[in-house]
């Protein structure tokens, strides 16, 4: 989990289903998504890890990305907003994000 920080939103679904939902459902809605980081890529694969993380990167028309991370555990997936305090404010693409994945 990321100390300090509250969810968008939890999923109870695994990281990889949340992800895949997620990007199809911003993609509909005029975003451009990258999945810009994998631990399950980056890892090899005989690890036991159970743990997932996945960062996105969501572009909208325009303005700097807004990246979304994906932290899974057994118990579900939580999603986070991150928020990058060098970027300009995007209070209003973050609103209508949030909106959006609820």
């Amino acid at each position: 989990m990321i100390a300090g920080k509250q969810p968008l939103f939890v999923s109870q679904q695994k990281c990889d289903c949340a992800v895949e939902e997620t990007m199809f459902s911003l993609e509909m809605a005029g975003y451009t998504v990258v999945r810009s980081f994998d631990l399950h890529s980056a890892i090899p694969a005989q690890s036991s890890c159970a743990c997932q993380l996945v960062v996105l990167l969501v572009y909208g028309q325009n303005g700097p990305p807004m990246t979304l991370i994906f932290d899974s555990q057994e118990s579900g997936t939580s999603v986070y907003l991150a928020h990058d305090p060098g970027q300009p404010d995007q209070s209003s693409s973050t609103a209508q994000l949030i909106e959006l994945l609820k």
